[in-house]
């Protein structure tokens, strides 16, 4: 895995997501966006929390830091300040990867995992796990609208990658 291979997927993710973000989830009405699905994480609201604390567990193993508590929904009394902490956490992480050289990349990023059990990683692995989460939790977001009838788009690398024209 390269910096730049990394670094793409990640304009890629963070691209994807502001595009999810404005074009379907600003979108919805209030109900739209808590209603309980009754699939993975519930509403598209409690999906986006998930991505969130996702991102910043992911962020912390990389850093061989201990994660912090996660967000819980009252902790953003709307969409605004649950995008404003996005924008915070995607901040972070660029910064992390960019601060990356190849050896940086490849490093051991080793953790104990949620049920105590170690976990040898690399720090690629876990920066490619970002894009990906966060890339299959878009996918239920725009089905979960789809099906309330709210917005919906392809979400493919082709199409970010050729601004459309694949």
């Amino acid at each position: 895995m390269t910096l730049d291979i990394v670094r793409t997927l990640l304009d890629y993710h963070y691209g994807e997501q502001h595009k999810v973000w404005q074009d379907c989830v600003l979108q919805l009405d209030e109900a739209q966006y808590l209603h309980d699905s009754k699939y993975a994480h519930g509403s598209i609201r409690d999906c986006l929390l998930h991505v969130l604390n996702g991102e910043r567990t992911w962020l912390a193993r990389a850093r061989a830091a201990a994660a912090a508590t996660p967000h819980a929904a009252a902790d953003f009394p709307d969409r605004a300040a649950l995008g404003a902490r996005f924008a915070e956490v995607e901040a972070e992480v660029r910064a992390f990867a960019d601060g990356l050289d190849e050896a940086g990349l490849a490093a051991p990023a080793p953790y104990i995992s949620v049920a105590g059990e170690r976990i040898d990683n690399r720090v690629w692995h876990i920066l490619l796990h970002i894009a990906n989460h966060g890339l299959i939790h878009r996918a239920e977001i725009m089905a979960t609208s789809a099906a309330m009838g709210g917005p919906s788009f392809d979400l493919s690398l082709m199409r970010w990658l050729y601004k459309g024209r694949y």
